[in-house]
């Protein structure tokens, strides 16, 4: 006899993927040079050279700002958690992790006699690690609205 599984957990990795760690680093070095090739324009320089420094500098702070919403978003692991299918409760289960604050934890349970269809898929990354996306199509789509306390 095969025994079935009970209680099936897919993991979701979040941020903390290879690619965001590369674009992290790119933007952090991408805004350094672009703040230190900024210097303080001197007198003599014409209007337009002081105005490209200016938006060049801009553009520097605008990327090391980017780089830290990043790297704030990896250290808390924004996105991550599980899919819980669960046959003893007949119950899905999604928890997701978000930005901190008063409702940083989101848990919605759905029963599945409300789910018309499930469609797992995997697909490759930027640099190839394997992503796992979950579409629950639910017969009544805003029951479960309120769940969500923002």
């Amino acid at each position: 006899m095969i025994k079935q599984i009970e209680i099936r957990r897919d993991w979701i990795i979040g941020t903390r993927k290879t690619d965001n760690y590369f674009w992290a680093i790119l933007l952090f070095i991408g805004g350094i040079g672009f703040i230190y090739s900024n210097p303080f324009p001197s007198n003599n320089e014409i209007d337009f050279a002081v105005s490209q420094k200016i938006v060049m500098g801009l553009y520097g702070y605008i990327a090391l700002y980017t780089c830290l919403y990043l790297l704030c978003s990896i250290f808390w692991n924004v996105g991550a958690g599980y899919n819980e299918y669960n046959k003893v409760e007949d119950m899905i289960r999604i928890v997701r992790w978000g930005f901190p604050g008063k409702n940083r934890r989101i848990d919605i349970k759905i029963p599945f006699s409300d789910i018309q269809s499930i469609c797992i898929q995997t697909k490759n990354s930027f640099f190839f690690e394997m992503e796992l996306q979950c579409n629950i199509i639910m017969a009544v789509r805003f029951r479960y609205y309120n769940q969500i306390k923002r």
